[in-house]
């Protein structure tokens, strides 16, 4: 039977991606026992990571107000002996957290933290823990082992080290949140109530836009290069867009964007773009000068290397894989069963009539199938 491959032509993919700038970084400085702390765990950290994990980066550092002694031994080294704010059953919740920390995710460390102090047993870390490890799939004898040991010790004398370094400025609450390196009592109050809110407004990201549309590379007398359109008209929106996010503060340039896809005269972006830059008060002049000149270009260029290496990771990932294995269980489920490429269906039908007229008349076949 005769084969033919028919490919969708590209006139336009006008696209926007959020690309990933750096992750926030959330560091959380606490005691074990301490109310406050426990609070913050339980109704902001724990419920929340999953829906910030892409965003946010946590690092716990479990020590808060316990106090370090060196205790000498006989051989010449040194054992330590601690004492904390709400008791010995602190010091032992401490140690255990500093162990799973060491040796776990985050992810993994808070599901067993959220478990422990939802246990009847909270304030006896080690009971709470070998209770939750049983449930959640943790070593309880790896756990215990570090905690109990001197290498819970140590890592308890490090975390008490890093609290110690913190002084600008000093903390004297705890939990003692710290955001991309900063602290303040606004910070510390909104992540007590309101950590998705706090970590969403903090995290900064780029949009990409990018519109696909034919261009040549013209080389210039210097040696230098620069980008032909073959349709400037088919990238306009996109460079000026593309300057917008470049040039201007994040929320201006959002809104700046919001305003052009609402405009009725989206499809002329120049007269969309300059009414808006008016609209919202912004230096359209600027705009348009990155647009018309070669940082637009560059813009465009860099928004196109971006595209292609977001579809090579994902054919590349374990998310192209997945594609294929989707793509496959579609075709496995097509009845009747597929027996050559391409196969054709229309309607949800295929014959051997219908691929035959398609194959030699697609776009007549075509119309006359439409209702």
């Amino acid at each position: 039977m005769f084969s033919v491959c028919i490919a969708p032509v590209l006139l336009a993919i006008v696209g926007m991606c959020a690309a990933a700038d750096t992750p926030v970084q959330l560091d959380v400085y606490y005691e074990s026992l301490c109310p406050d702390c426990m609070q913050f765990i339980k109704t902001q950290l724990v419920p929340n990571y999953k829906k910030l994990a892409s965003i946010m980066n946590v690092n716990m550092v479990p020590y808060g107000w316990a106090k370090s002694t060196k205790v000498a031994k006989p051989d010449g080294t040194f054992d330590l002996t601690f004492t904390c704010q709400h008791g010995p059953q602190e010091c032992i919740g401490n140690e255990i957290h500093n162990c799973v920390l060491e040796s776990e995710t985050i992810a993994r460390s808070l599901e067993l933290f959220g478990c422990m102090y939802a246990s009847k047993d909270y304030t006896k870390p080690a009971t709470a823990a070998k209770e939750c490890t049983s449930k959640l799939g943790f070593n309880y004898t790896a756990i215990d082992e570090c905690a109990s040991g001197p290498l819970g010790r140590g890592l308890h004398l490090r975390s008490g080290e890093r609290f110690q370094a913190l002084t600008n400025p000093k903390p004297n609450f705890v939990v003692w949140v710290v955001v991309n390196g900063v602290h303040t009592q606004a910070i510390a109050t909104r992540a007590e109530s309101d950590l998705v809110g706090l970590i969403c407004d903090t995290y900064k990201f780029k949009l990409n836009t990018f519109s696909y549309g034919r261009f040549n590379k013209t080389t210039k007398p210097e040696g230098t290069f620069d980008l032909e359109f073959q349709n400037a008209t088919q990238v306009a929106g996109t460079l000026i867009q593309s300057c917008a996010m470049e040039i201007m503060p994040q929320d201006q340039s959002l809104a700046f964007l919001a305003c052009m896809f609402k405009s009725a005269q989206y499809d002329n972006a120049d007269v969309a773009g300059k009414q808006c830059a008016n609209e919202l008060n912004l230096k359209w002049e600027a705009i348009e000068e990155c647009a018309k000149g070669p940082l637009g270009r560059g813009l465009y260029l860099r928004g196109l290397e971006h595209m292609e290496a977001a579809i090579e990771e994902c054919a590349k990932g374990p998310l192209g894989r997945g594609l294929y294995l989707r793509g496959l269980e579609h075709m496995e489920a097509v009845k009747p069963k597929i027996t050559w490429f391409p196969w054709i269906i229309v309607n949800g039908q295929h014959t051997d009539l219908e691929q035959q007229t398609a194959e030699k008349h697609l776009a007549k076949y075509i119309c006359d199938t439409y209702t």
